[in-house]
């Protein structure tokens, strides 16, 4: 978003100095800036209105996550992968809960046994592919992160890419070489002109080439539905 201003101001003034956000100003790319879910919503709602393709992602956290955490709140590290996902890439970050159910089952006499087998019953499941994404009793690994593309206002592809929680230092390189890596690939493709399934293509091939996997998904198909139902999950 700052590179498009800057370009704005270059072109109207003939400024070539770099912009600086005030003190209190956020930005949708910086997760820092904790910026409110609906405002989010409406600028994403805007990209995925233009002809052409838009790309975005979400980092999707718990509160278990605390490398990540630490992570989010260093405006170094945000700026740092600011830079990684290039111009064409818009990146922010959800907060997912994690639930525990359990299988329907004949209702016993509560011993230790029974206790036991329970507990065995149980499962763990991610509040954001239950609810968003209709997948009942799936756990997410943190950090996972939700890739988007869409064209003409209709969300074309949707994929998961998992991580695992390690050091904030091996968390931020494997985030960057992502990022870049997506970059790259919008790039690579001929950018956001070009048709969303050539681009795609492209992109699968380089990311599962560099060891990732990809996991299917299914969003509502209307971008501004997907966006506002994703952005609910930003923290306030």
């Amino acid at each position: 978003m700052l590179g498009v201003c800057e370009l704005l101001v270059r072109k109207v003034g003939g400024a070539t100095g770099k912009l600086i956000v005030p003190s209190g100003v956020f930005v949708p790319r910086v997760p820092l800036g904790r910026l409110p879910g609906e405002q989010l919503a409406k600028y994403l709602m805007e990209l995925c209105a233009r002809p052409q393709v838009t790309a975005f992602g979400a980092l999707v956290y718990d509160e278990s996550s605390a490398a990540l955490r630490k992570l989010l709140r260093d405006r170094d590290y945000w700026d740092a992968l600011d830079k990684a996902s290039g111009p064409h890439l818009e990146v922010f970050a959800l907060r997912d809960t994690e639930g525990y159910g359990m299988e329907p089952g004949v209702i016993e006499m509560m011993t230790a046994a029974s206790m036991s087998r329970s507990r065995s019953r149980g499962y763990y499941f991610s509040h954001l592919l239950k609810d968003y994404f209709g997948e009942d009793k799936t756990a997410l690994a943190y950090p996972s992160f939700v890739l988007f593309l869409t064209e003409r206002g209709s969300v074309s592809y949707c994929r998961l890419i998992p991580f695992r929680e390690t050091s904030i230092e091996e968390t931020f390189e494997r985030l960057s070489a992502l990022f870049s890596a997506i970059a790259s690939g919008i790039d690579e493709a001929g950018g956001p002109t070009v048709a969303v399934d050539a681009l795609w293509e492209h992109l699968k091939t380089k990311l599962l080439s560099l060891d990732y996997t990809l996991y299917l998904q299914d969003p509502p198909r209307d971008a501004g539905d997907a966006v506002r139902k994703l952005t609910a999950y930003v923290e306030q």
